[in-house]
């Protein structure tokens, strides 16, 4: 799995868990 790929992923995982917060 690319480190880019990985990092997008988990870039995008955590903008949904601070919104899901609010």
């Amino acid at each position: 799995m690319n480190i880019l790929v990985f990092l997008f992923l988990y870039d995008l995982c955590l903008l949904y868990l601070l919104d899901f917060e609010q």
